[in-house]
């Protein structure tokens, strides 16, 4: 099935986002002193994403949609609906845009509606049991 997703969370189609600063990410003090926030690490992620790099993407926003961060499950559910880095996969695409959906992200409801369907009733559960899972 192919599907066309009608935006990023800024309104713009994928791939034609705006470019981000491609500034050097910012490490901890050698102390370890802090560690970067979830502002900063989202940052680091997208200019990632923006350069192709999905690799490095996915390694930083699949701890921050863990902890809850809706832009980084939105973006988690564009990887997984285009297949960025991963397999693609309608099931994770819907349950990581279904817990963005739940906190306000219209950009990701919108596309969890237009996943769900081409689901069959078998992937939509499943893909609701992964969600219950993950709020846990």
């Amino acid at each position: 099935m192919t599907m066309t997703w009608p935006e990023t969370s800024s309104g713009t189609p994928v791939g034609r986002r705006p470019g981000l600063s491609r500034g050097s990410r910012q490490r901890a003090p050698a102390g370890g002193r802090h560690a970067p926030s979830a502002v900063e690490a989202f940052k680091v992620g997208q200019e990632a994403y923006q350069r192709g790099n999905f690799a490095a993407a996915l390694e930083i926003f699949r701890p921050l949609a863990h902890e809850g961060h809706a832009e980084a499950q939105y973006n988690l559910g564009l990887m997984y609906g285009l297949g960025q880095g991963v397999e693609e996969s309608y099931v994770h695409a819907h349950m990581w845009w279904t817990l963005a959906a739940e906190q306000g992200h219209a950009a990701a409801a919108k596309n969890r509606d237009i996943v769900a369907g081409g689901m069959s009733n078998e992937e939509l559960k499943r893909s609701s049991n992964l969600a219950g899972s993950q709020r846990r």
